[in-house]
């Protein structure tokens, strides 16, 4: 789309609109063009101002934020998986729990070692870690125990309702302080970081971080 905006009758905005690459990181955007016509004099004008450079400053940082309304948010780290308003990592490095936890907060306040609230969520984590990991291990996840079971992230968890993955017999506390929670790995197997096993939080094992946007 081309148009104009008018400043004043001896001085002109044009600009136009398209649509960029479709390998931007933005599903929807657009470039934004724009030249300033003024009259020769109006020009020697302006230019002692310094107007014609900080309006065209100015003007061009209004089309493009209103463009691109929270275009920061809407991106992930790189490498890290997109779906229904988060990203999740799936790291290798075999930490504890709580060096975990501090490795995905790195990545900005809203990012944790993984909440898990339901069936396809579920589904998605154990599909993405199955295809990343490299080196065979459990996997932390963001449940642990402190009083009570709960998600780092402020997600609610209710023992005794909603959605939970334990393995048979868990949460057993079989050896002592076993207050973190891991994602099984089962060995060519479709049960693969479905099930959740309640592990002592000194264990090293891999983890998957989720951050919401």
């Amino acid at each position: 789309m081309t148009g104009w905006l008018a400043i004043s009758p001896s001085l002109r905005i044009r600009f136009r609109t398209g649509k960029m690459k479709q390998d931007t990181p933005f599903q929807k955007q657009f470039s934004i063009v724009f030249r300033v016509d003024v009259t020769p004099s109006l020009m020697q004008v302006y230019h002692k101002m310094g107007f014609v450079t900080s309006f065209a400053c100015c003007l061009l940082g209004v089309l493009v934020s209103s463009s691109f309304p929270g275009a920061k948010a809407l991106s992930c780290p790189d490498g890290w998986l997109q779906n229904q308003g988060n990203c999740y990592g799936y790291f290798d490095t075999k930490l504890s729990w709580r060096d975990a936890e501090t490795a995905c907060q790195s990545y900005g306040h809203r990012a944790h070692l993984a909440s898990i609230l339901n069936v396809d969520e579920t589904a998605l984590i154990s599909k993405h870690i199955s295809t990343s990991q490299q080196e065979q291990s459990n996997v932390w996840i963001g449940l642990h125990y402190n009083g009570r079971w709960r998600w780092p992230d402020g997600s609610v968890y209710k023992f005794d309702e909603g959605y939970k993955s334990w393995y048979p017999t868990t949460p057993d506390d079989w050896a002592p302080y076993e207050h973190c929670v891991e994602l099984l790995y089962f060995p060519e197997t479709v049960y693969s970081f479905v099930k959740w096993n309640d592990r002592n939080c000194n264990q090293l094992n891999s983890y998957i971080c989720k951050k919401k946007l």
